[in-house]
């Protein structure tokens, strides 16, 4: 029955383009003139027939975008948009019971309804101020470009939205739904579980509640609706933790992107500042973070930033750096490609102490891939600071050890061993 829901929409290959288009506008006109589908076969009937719908306006769309018309666009994009609003109305008229007790679905459905293409009320833990997805595709938003020029301008707004960070520009394109936080705690839930009264918590801080009250002579209720429990047990929402955990991985991605943005525009250095601290932050959670930033060109923008005028920018990026490349052995090449190496090497030379440490700690880690050894060693003057350095360990200390440790590395290069005699050094 779903395969003949799809053959009616999906136009032959002799069909002209114009007949197509005819044809999807008249079967949408069907549908949206007959009866509302009541039972769960013909809901997903609907759904089938709008999506397959939905994919031929687009590939339509897609093909003859050179062709098209502003009328022919907007024809198409009206055309989509009543396609998507009998989806989410089908999806509306699904029954609760037939959805079971289930999170996803519960967020899922709430966000549709916040887009405006349905009315469906769904219920969400502790539901105030639930804030209003926004695709970054809208129209009438503003590029992320125009979000952060105007970042530290006094009283620059957007759409009445005013920003005064980077964090609040990503919520503003990837914002977080109040059904993620604890009641409890007002934090976004790392493992959420679920009473005998079908409220949803954070682990922790439900079981510590329940501890506080364990010497009370009063029954144990639940927090939110006060409500007597049975039980101290609780259910794993294994599902809404699926949603929390695919929301934060957006979340990070968006928040690498504005970021990165913020670094290429440069408006102000208080930018700049802020949006290495974002990065190092982010470096620090997880492996795929540091890919996507190497993979947008996170670390070219850095590179670049060691020329900076500015002594604090130029430590943070170092720092940045160095979190980058550590345990990324097949992402290190790609400082090789920049300017890095030798503007480093230049740092080592710094009057202050902190920008010293920060540079050699970043040469460590870089020498400890051996495909940068020798683009380090044949690097003008960096064998020669590096052994002034560690000769002069009653100065520094620190910077002795570390610069010291840099050598020895340098050394497994053959082609080292030359520019390390040139400059004075042997190793053991």
């Amino acid at each position: 029955m779903f395969g003949y829901a799809v053959m009616l929409i999906v136009p032959t290959a002799d069909v002209s383009q114009e007949d197509s288009m005819a044809s999807s506008k008249a079967i949408m006109e069907r549908q949206t003139a007959r009866r509302a589908p009541t039972n769960m076969t013909q809901i997903l009937e609907s759904l089938f027939a709008s999506v397959n719908l939905a994919k031929d306006l687009t590939v339509r769309c897609r093909g003859r975008a050179l062709q098209l018309t502003d009328d022919e666009m907007q024809s198409i994009a009206h055309d989509l948009e009543s396609v998507i609003q009998n989806i989410c109305d089908h999806l509306g008229r699904i029954p609760a019971s037939a959805l079971g007790n289930n999170a996803y679905t519960d967020v899922a459905m709430k966000s549709n309804s916040r887009r405006g293409y349905t009315d469906v009320a769904m219920s969400m833990n502790a539901v105030t101020d639930i804030p209003n997805r926004r695709s970054v595709y809208e129209s009438d938003m503003p590029r992320l470009v125009d979000f952060l020029q105007g970042m530290y301008h006094e009283s620059h707004e957007f759409g009445g939205q005013t920003f005064n960070s980077l964090p609040e520009v990503t919520e503003y394109v990837e914002p977080v739904y109040d059904g993620f936080f604890c009641p409890l705690t007002k934090e976004v839930m790392t493992d959420p579980v679920m009473t005998e009264g079908g409220v949803t918590y954070d682990r922790r801080a439900i079981e510590e509640h329940f501890e506080r009250s364990a010497d009370s002579l009063e029954p144990v209720c639940c927090p939110v609706t006060k409500a007597p429990l049975q039980s101290k047990a609780v259910m794993s929402n294994a599902s809404l933790k699926s949603v929390i955990a695919e929301w934060e991985m957006r979340n990070e991605a968006m928040r690498i992107r504005v970021a990165r943005t913020a670094l290429s525009l440069s408006t102000s250095e208080a930018m700049v500042l802020e949006a290495i601290h974002e990065l190092k932050s982010l470096a620090k959670l997880r492996g795929k973070n540091k890919e996507l930033m190497h993979k947008i060109g996170v670390t070219k923008v850095l590179s670049r930033l060691l020329d900076n005028h500015n002594e604090q920018i130029r430590l943070d990026t170092l720092e940045l750096l160095s979190l980058l490349v550590k345990d990324e052995e097949g992402r290190v090449e790609i400082v090789g490609k920049t300017k890095a190496i030798a503007r480093t090497v230049k740092l080592l030379s710094s009057s202050t102490i902190d920008e010293r440490h920060a540079a050699v700690s970043f040469l460590l880690e870089l020498s400890e891939s051996q495909l940068l050894l020798e683009n380090i060693g044949s690097t003008a003057g960096s064998i020669l600071i590096l052994t002034a350095m560690k000769i002069n360990d009653s100065d520094d200390p620190v910077a002795a050890e570390k610069s010291g440790a840099v050598l020895k590395n340098l050394e497994k290069c053959p082609k080292n061993i030359k520019y390390m005699a040139e400059s004075g050094y042997l190793g053991p």
